[in-house]
This record gives structure tokens, C-alpha cells and sequence, in this order.
């Protein structure tokens, strides 16, 4: 499971999979909490396993999306993975379908998603809350975004379709 972990994480930082040190973290490997996000939905879809939170809160001792990434090691997030539940389907699961529309719990891109028919009225609520992903995003880059630069991480970020009861407890 190793080997196949560090495969998803090399693809996503663009190196080969031999380059990633198992004891190296996230935020070695140059990764912040939207990163890690993204690898886990890999992950799991890669594996078909649904990865806890709770699970990689419990690995490095943090609660914060910074602390994980700067402790979560990659042999760290292998023996959380090895742990994990087998998941019923995808995690990543933004093909409409049949009909074409907007469906609840549907993940993917905010871009992918928020061009769907939605006649069911879902909102989009954003994975984490998009003001923090442009917050890391800006920190990142040592500057205020460009409008521009909003609109393309929008369009990146990740979002599931909720009914509208449910997207304002989660907003709570």
C-alpha cells in the first residue's frame, strides 16, 4: 500500500514515486491542507477506501489542517490508509449521471459541478470552506490573489452537492 501511496503523491507533486521519502511530511514534500485533501480523495478512490479524519487526526496528534500537514508523514498516511474502510464507490465521483444533472452528495471541482442542471436546488459547499483555501492560498504566495486567481481556484477547489438543510448545518 506503500508504494502505491507514494505513486498518488509523486503524480500529484509531479516527481516519481522514488523520490518520496516515507518519513518526509506533507508540508516537506511542499504539500498544504488542500493538497492533502486532494491526495486522500485520490487515495481513496485509487484503493476504494474511505479515509477518517478523525483517523489522521489521531496519527499526528493535531486537529488543525496545518499541524496534519506539517507532522502526517507519508508512511504515516500509509498506515492510516492500511486501516481504513472499504468504501461502496468512488470518493471522487463528479460524472452526472444518467440524466445529466446535479445529484446529492456529488464531489469534484466547483468548476465541473456548478456548470451541472440542478433542478433539485442543491448548494455546493466547498471542502474545506473555500475563504480558508483562499486564505492558505494567499499565504502561500506572500500577496493578496488577483480576481483572476480567485475565479481559477474556485474553479479547482473541491465541492459536494448538499440539500440546502443540510449545506447550512454544515455551515454552523
Amino acid at each position: 500500500m506503500l508504494d502505491e501511496i507514494k505513486s498518488v503523491i509523486a503524480s500529484h507533486f509531479g516527481r516519481t514515486a522514488d523520490s518520496i521519502d516515507p518519513n518526509a511530511t506533507f508540508a516537506e514534500l511542499g504539500g498544504d491542507d488542500l493538497d492533502l485533501v486532494e491526495i486522500t480523495m485520490d487515495v481513496e478512490d485509487k484503493l476504494k477506501l474511505t479515509i477518517r479524519d478523525e483517523r489522521l487526526v489521531a496519527e499526528t496528534g493535531s486537529a488543525s489542517a496545518n499541524g496534519i500537514c506539517e507532522r502526517l508523514t507519508v508512511a504515516g498516511f500509509a498506515r492510516v490508509a492500511s486501516t481504513a474502510p472499504e468504501s461502496k464507490q468512488s470518493s471522487v465521483d463528479s460524472k452526472p449521471h444518467s440524466s445529466g444533472e446535479l445529484y446529492e452528495s456529488q464531489i469534484g471541482p466547483y468548476g465541473e459541478l456548478s456548470v451541472l442542471p440542478n433542478p433539485n436546488e442543491f448548494e455546493l459547499v466547498f471542502i474545506p470552506d473555500f475563504a480558508d483555501v483562499q486564505r492558505f492560498r494567499a499565504e502561500e504566495m506572500g500577496r493578496d490573489l488577483t480576481d483572476s486567481e480567485i475565479e481559477e481556484l474556485r474553479a479547482k477547489s473541491v465541492v459536494i452537492a448538499l440539500p440546502a438543510d443540510v449545506a447550512a448545518k454544515m455551515s454552523r
